[in-house]
């Protein structure tokens, strides 16, 4: 039957109903989470389980139980996320190879990862599976970025191999010619050779490599001037390039301390922000403790006195099943004991247990 044909008074009853509905329902919360369909089907499937072997279904343990498997589903999505926001390929194959890259690189693929755990997980544990995944994740990121400086010095390696051919070359050219514009040649050389160099390569012993480079070019080009009857001047303006590549390398080691003695102080701090954390849940689970040991108590005591009482009932219907049973002229001379009697007795019969 198409729903044009329904009465108009169903259907008005119909749309009315769906309005009430939309307008009253709210989001199944628990544990101050939103519990969206995936997580209601866990715990559904949690009580079923429950159900069908015969146990009593706990709220409480059934999600926890279900929060727990969320949290191991969160950290792994994380998990596959960072790594290919790290080293997918894309913009993480465009960072250069230098610490504070590779930082800022890291912290926006962690942010990232962070956010698709917080958006899925859930439950009590939800802090201490984040805090490991914080620790995996920087583990990972150690391991990337010694890998990434590896690669950097084996292309350093490989730009300065066929630096040696060139410059090989080049000092054979001079030897062969004799060419009193020797010096001038070289300089004009390494000086392309060290700009170059400096642009393209990345790395934290691309400085150093570089350096130890320009030194062997300095002997081979100063014994090639010697023999092509001094190029004093040539030698001198390698000696001064290789002087300012040493400072510039020894400005870079400086900033690299800093900035590696900030990171420390910034880590110190996460470090104890994190034992803060780490103390407060501890005193909140101890309360919590407490409370709960105190629930059971109380539940121990209401239970034995809802025992007692029934043993109290019991021992009444005896009595009276017995006493219906008694000919009348056997009660004849015998009294009924008051309900204000029955208490007394029973409340000494309590007292004196």
């Amino acid at each position: 039957l198409d729903y044009s044909d329904l009465r108009q008074e169903f259907r008005d009853g119909l749309e009315t109903l769906r309005e009430l509905i939309l307008h009253r329902v709210r989001p199944k919360v628990f544990g101050g989470k939103p519990l969206d369909g995936p997580l209601l089907a866990s715990l559904a499937e949690v009580y079923v389980r429950a159900i069908n072997e015969g146990a009593v279904p706990t709220i409480a343990s059934a999600w926890e139980g279900v929060a727990e498997q969320q949290c191991l589903k969160a950290c792994e999505s994380a998990r596959q996320l960072y790594r290919a926001a790290l080293d997918g390929g894309g913009a993480a194959a465009q960072v250069r190879a230098e610490e504070a890259s590779l930082k800022r690189h890291h912290e926006k693929a962690l942010e990232e990862a962070l956010a698709a755990f917080d958006c899925t997980a859930a439950g009590s544990m939800r802090a201490s599976h984040r805090e490991k995944l914080c620790r995996e994740l920087s583990d990972q990121f150690e391991g990337f970025k010694n890998r990434k400086f590896l690669e950097a010095e084996i292309a350093c390696l490989n730009v300065l191999q066929q630096g040696a051919k060139e410059k090989a070359e080049l000092l054979a050219a001079i030897a062969s010619s004799g060419d009193n514009g020797a010096g001038k040649r070289a300089q004009k050389w390494v000086g392309h050779f060290a700009e170059d160099f400096d642009k393209k390569m990345d790395g934290p012993s691309k400085y150093d490599l570089l350096s130890r480079f320009l030194v062997s070019c300095v002997e081979d080009f100063a014994q090639a001037a010697d023999e092509c009857k001094g190029e004093g001047q040539a030698v001198a303006a390698l000696e001064e390039k290789m002087a300012a590549m040493a400072r510039r390398h020894a400005d870079e080691l400086v900033a690299k301390e800093a900035a590696a003695a900030t990171l420390k102080e910034v880590l110190r701090a996460e470090q104890q922000h994190l034992d803060i954390r780490l103390r407060r849940e501890q005193a909140k689970n101890k309360r919590l403790t407490v409370k709960v040991t105190a629930l059971e108590k109380q539940l121990a005591s209401s239970t034995a006195d809802l025992s007692y009482t029934s043993g109290i009932v019991e021992k009444w219907a005896q009595e009276a099943a017995a006493a219906a049973k008694t000919p009348p002229q056997a009660r004849a001379g015998v009294g009924v004991a008051s309900m204000q009697d029955i208490t007394n007795q029973s409340s000494k019969t309590k007292i004196s247990s």
